[in-house]
């Protein structure tokens, strides 16, 4: 177990969000969350990530209570105003390791990672949505995290950037060997990219393992099967 929440409880005013929820992520593992809107999950990510506060219960990274936010849990959004718009490509992906002077990834092992490269010179307006995306993750993988929280980050893309990020997602997942919590409200995106799901509700989290194979053929016929039965769950 490299995270986990243990019997926690969040509130949002006389509203509950979250009442005596335990769940642990395994090293290594890629984790989907998928739910109606309004269900929770990004409060869920940002109770891993420390962002929000626990009313009641832990949260547990590397067998030790955490409180608030670090450099090994980070952070990408949907939004393509996450990046600092008068920083350069270059700067936008060094700026977590000039804030903490953590030692790194090499910076051009990462911009050949995302297919980045000629690009360092760049700022955020003269990029596409997707080569933002590219460069949000970069920014989040500079600093050697142990954990990727990303909250519905292709959101926003059009199918055939989505598709060709979701493919460079899973193999820096298996080049890094980092764990990722991926939060989508996509269930065929779900299904493809995750070990398992977590299907959040109004009353509560479901758990459902992913039997399917890697590679996975969203076309194919086993993987149509257990989508049409994952949907039904969030229904």
């Amino acid at each position: 177990m490299i995270l986990a929440l243990e019997n926690v409880t969040k509130r949002f005013g006389d509203t509950v969000i979250f009442e005596n929820l335990s769940l642990s992520i395994s090293p290594g593992e890629l984790v989907t969350v998928v739910g109606r809107t309004g269900v929770g999950k990004s409060t869920l990510l940002g109770l891993l990530g420390s962002f929000i506060k626990a009313d009641e219960g832990r949260v547990v990274f590397q067998e030790k209570e955490v409180k608030r936010p670090d450099q090994e849990r980070v952070i990408i959004f949907q939004t393509f105003d996450q990046l600092l718009p008068w920083r350069s490509v270059r700067d936008n992906i060094l700026f977590p390791l000039q804030q903490t002077k953590k030692e790194g990834f090499d910076m051009l092992e990462v911009l050949k990672a995302l297919h980045l490269e000629g690009t360092e010179d760049l700022y955020p307006h003269q990029l596409s949505g997707g080569m933002k995306q590219r460069v949000a993750m970069a920014r989040g993988l500079i600093s050697r995290p142990k954990v990727l929280l990303m909250d519905e980050p292709f959101g926003s893309l059009d199918p055939n950037t989505r598709s060709t990020l979701q493919l460079e997602l899973l193999r820096l997942w298996e080049q890094y060997g980092i764990t990722v919590v991926f939060v989508t409200h996509d269930v065929t995106e779900a299904l493809f990219l995750g070990d398992r799901t977590l299907i959040v509700t109004a009353s509560g989290i479901q758990e459902i393992p992913n039997p399917l194979m890697r590679p996975r053929d969203k076309e194919a016929m086993n993987f149509r099967i257990f989508e049409s039965e994952l949907v039904q769950y969030i229904k």
